[in-house]
């Protein structure tokens, strides 16, 4: 008989000595590391590869929903896992919320594993997701956990890696893909977006909103890049050409890898009106080099990053309330379905439509690949409707 656990944080779990992996069947009988049962070896996995906040609690997902997923659902430590095991959560990753409940094909009904989303890991009402996930996000998954098993392991924790073996044709993938770029504010709703701001009273809570739009904006950061800036990665550099200066930033982005961003003269007018208000020097060099960015209203520390997502989450919401009243229900939508990661896509979508060459974009948003920032340069379908709306 399968006990029954609870779907709790990896951390407050406890786990009967069966379940904890001591004597996985997946165990190596040397391990280099100093963990005796799969939760230790999972924290030093995240300990030893990880290189940010962001990253472990990317890492951190992955694993500890396998864990929960095996001991819950299967029965079993994460170290007892088999081939056939690992292709069962592959195909109940992409079937997650996407299916009625009389054809469910698992054994724990999907509505207890699913919550809302940002319920803090202390509340009984956390789960490990919330809502289905998306093909991408299933693959991502997969790739993470592959990663995970080859380190157990490379360090003699596991003796194989069940991953090796498993497909990444998913069961499921009922969405349609996204064949033009929808999660992206146009310029007329940035405009409404940033003439809603305008509207809002004076003071340094509308003057800090009104600066972190810019700077996503303009800049293309990530939530993590925009609460990670100070003053001290700011600097100057001469124009080639004439007299002045332009702004530069020091950004840390994903894998620990700097880059400089262009910092436009308007965002730079923005941040000395909101360090006014904050009641520090306008100009930002005459402050001392750790003051953040975007700081706290009571304190001058950096924001934190959940702070930050639900004052733009409440912004979007809010905006969408007004829409709504305005009986333009379909503007709505789109802020109502709103992440703070549309800002980022802002960025790029703005910059491509304006002409930017597409290798430009790719340095200023830190891609890797040309091929990601390409999805911002295909916008003929817009084209191709005005051409209809005007012809037919």
């Amino acid at each position: 008989m399968i006990e029954r656990q609870a779907i709790v944080p990896i951390e407050t779990i406890a786990l009967p000595a069966r379940l904890s992996g001591a004597a996985g069947s997946n165990r190596h009988e040397s391990p280099r590391i100093d963990a005796q049962t799969d939760q230790e070896a999972v924290r030093a996995w995240i300990a030893a590869k990880s290189g940010s906040p962001h990253t472990s609690r990317a890492y951190r997902k992955e694993a500890e929903r396998l864990l929960l997923w095996a001991v819950v659902e299967r029965g079993k430590a994460l170290s007892d896992l088999t081939v056939e095991d690992c292709a069962a959560y592959r195909d109940w990753l992409s079937l997650l919320g996407r299916v009625e409940p009389r054809e469910w094909p698992f054994r724990v009904p999907q509505n207890q594993w699913i919550g809302k989303r940002n319920t803090p890991r202390y509340s009984p009402d956390w789960r490990p997701f919330d809502g289905p996930l998306s093909a991408k996000s299933v693959q991502q998954a997969i790739t993470v956990l592959s990663s995970l098993f080859e380190w157990l392991v490379r360090v003699q924790y596991c003796s194989y890696n069940p991953w090796k073996a498993v497909g990444r044709k998913l069961a499921a993938d009922s969405n349609a893909p996204e064949l033009e770029l929808t999660r992206v504010f146009s310029v007329g709703q940035w405009e409404h977006l940033m003439a809603f701001v305008g509207a809002m009273p004076a003071g340094v809570a509308t003057a800090r909103l009104k600066f972190t739009l810019s700077l996503a904006q303009a800049c293309g950061l990530r939530l993590s890049e925009m609460v990670g800036a100070n003053v001290g990665r700011l600097y100057t550099m001469p124009l080639k050409q004439g007299l002045g200066v332009r702004w530069m930033l020091k950004v840390l982005g994903k894998g620990g890898k700097w880059r400089s961003v262009p910092v436009p003269s308007r965002v730079i007018s923005d941040l000395r009106e909101y360090l006014r208000l904050r009641g520090m020097n306008h100009d930002p060099f005459a402050n001392p080099p750790h003051t953040p960015l975007i700081s706290s209203i009571r304190s001058e520390k950096p924001i934190a990053s959940n702070t930050l997502y639900k004052i733009l989450k409440t912004l979007f919401r809010q905006v969408a309330e007004q829409l709504e009243e305005q009986g333009r229900d379909q503007e709505a939508k789109a802020f109502r379905r709103a992440t703070v990661h549309w800002l980022r896509h802002t960025c790029g979508a703005h910059l491509a439509t304006s002409g930017v060459p597409v290798n430009l974009i790719q340095k200023l948003l830190g891609h890797a690949s040309l091929a990601t920032t390409s999805i911002y340069t295909e916008m003929d379908d817009e084209k191709l409707w005005y051409e209809l709306e005007e012809r037919m």
